[in-house]
């Protein structure tokens, strides 16, 4: 492979470093912050979107197939509705929940943890 020929462009605004990622199905790219936000960008027409109620630095986030993002940090995973900026549903967790993965059909999401692996079974 070639050298770089891409070019850098800053999006999301973050004060400190940036933990984790992830494109949606539909385009958007979350990112989560040690600053405890979450930024989602849609290249379709540049806007930025914060998701509120984060108080710790989050350590994970997934897209789920229809649109909805879970997002890890320190004791909780929320699964959000982005669009509207509200939280559908909260889990408490032990420690931080430091992955999360949707099943292919959106109804179990899997989170793992120092405390090991849970699986929540939720219906988007």
């Amino acid at each position: 492979m070639g050298p770089n020929t891409g070019t850098t462009i800053e999006l999301l605004n973050h004060t400190d470093r940036v933990a984790s990622m992830a494109w949606s199905a539909y385009g958007r790219l979350a990112a989560a912050g040690a600053d405890g936000a979450v930024r989602v960008w849609d290249p379709t027409n540049g806007a930025t979107t914060e998701l509120p109620s984060h108080t710790s630095r989050l350590r994970s986030m997934a897209w789920s197939a229809a649109g909805h993002l879970a997002t890890g940090e320190a004791g909780v995973v929320r699964v959000w509705d982005v669009t509207e900026r509200r939280v559908l549903t909260a889990f408490t967790v032990d420690g931080y929940a430091t992955s999360c993965a949707w099943s292919r059909d959106g109804e179990a999401l899997a989170v793992a943890g120092s405390w090991g692996l849970h699986l929540l079974q939720l219906i988007e």
